[in-house]
């Protein structure tokens, strides 16, 4: 009698896959963070696991976050330096082949700071990028080395600098916007470099509204955003006359400031 024939061996199709699916830290770690976030979303929508460790992640930076008090005054000290010291005293020409170099600071700690903000970040750290962002603004207004100044202002850094600051506020919550305005010093400043920046930082009037409650934009109210019924626009019409009278007077206080500081103060100081 012959022996009955063996079983042939199962494939390691589940080693095998594994094999193939397999993906080293350092591939992903390469990829910009935006893809990794689509990915990571298209993931989350796909599995629920996925979609539960992300928030379980989330929910543990979040106390992080909001205990981390950032300080970025450095920045607006080293953007100072660079518009206003660094290099003055160059001729004409060579000025003007540093007005590259001198733009690039500014716009890398714009996009540093923005990305240390989030919602749930502290107070003291908003409120600190909020007064960095704006006092790097009126370092530019300020500078007195005028090819400088005026290739820094047409590279588009005040625009990027008033969606900064746009971004800061949007991420407070109401108390915090309120917390801001009790304190009475910002929004003078705001305005300030507002009238400073002639016409190319209209953004920061909405950066005011935003603050003072005028504009709800703040992270906690954008899915009420279109919430209100037909009923209240006549009252809303109302008191957006109202707060057109009080911007009249604002931007006049504005206009006095410009007229009254002359350009030979440019220069000498880090703004406060």
């Amino acid at each position: 009698m012959s022996a009955p024939p063996q079983k042939r061996q199962r494939a390691d199709t589940a080693g095998a896959s594994k094999k193939s699916s397999a993906i080293s830290l350092s591939a992903i770690t390469s990829l910009p963070r935006a893809i990794v976030a689509n990915l990571l979303l298209a993931a989350a929508h796909g599995h629920a696991d996925v979609a539960t460790s992300i928030n379980g992640a989330h929910a543990s930076v979040r106390p992080a976050r909001s205990r981390e008090r950032i300080n970025f005054d450095h920045y607006s000290k080293s953007a100072w330096h660079t518009l206003n010291t660094e290099y003055k005293g160059l001729s004409g020409s060579k000025e003007y082949n540093m007005a590259g170099k001198v733009e690039n600071e500014p716009f890398d700690i714009i996009a540093t700071i923005t990305k240390k903000v989030h919602a749930e970040s502290s107070f003291e750290t908003k409120e600190s990028a909020l007064s960095t962002l704006r006092k790097i603004g009126k370092s530019v207004e300020l500078c007195d080395l005028p090819i400088i100044r005026k290739e820094v202002r047409n590279s588009g850094l005040l625009t990027e600098l008033g969606i900064g600051m746009s971004k800061v506020v949007r991420c407070m919550t109401k108390e915090e916007r309120g917390r801001v305005i009790k304190k009475g010093e910002l929004v003078p400043k705001i305005r300030e470099l507002r009238g400073l920046a002639d016409g190319e930082m209209e953004i920061l009037k909405e950066v005011v509204d935003i603050l003072k409650g005028k504009v709800e934009r703040g992270f906690e109210s954008a899915e009420n955003e279109n919430s209100h019924d037909e009923g209240d626009d006549s009252d809303d019409d109302d008191d957006d006359d109202d707060d057109d009278d009080d911007d009249d007077e604002e931007e006049g206080d504005d206009n006095q400031y410009v007229a009254m500081t002359p350009h030979t103060t440019r220069g000498f100081y880090a703004p406060d």
